[in-house]
């Protein structure tokens, strides 16, 4: 799980693009929601929304959306200034 966390900020927008698009399927898992979350996914999800490209915005809102299904990841948001 961390290789992919670390593409999120990538510098190809097609990468970030795909990677984000991954995650977001292996989101669904509630197992690996608590992988993503320990693999410290909310940082660089809040970094790319930041991004120039509004495919790679929109993607890493839906994936924050999903993975704040669980309660530790939104805490994490929080505490990243997320929220």
């Amino acid at each position: 799980m961390e290789l992919l966390v670390n593409l999120i900020t990538d510098a190809d927008p097609l990468v970030q693009q795909n990677t984000l698009e991954t995650i977001t399927q292996l989101a669904a898992d509630c197992m690996c929601r608590i992988s993503l979350n320990e693999s410290n996914v909310i940082a660089p999800l809040l970094e790319v929304l930041k991004s120039d490209y509004p495919a790679i915005q929109a993607l890493a809102l839906q994936v924050l959306y999903v993975v704040c299904q669980e309660q530790c990841i939104s805490t994490s948001v929080k505490e990243n200034n997320g929220l």
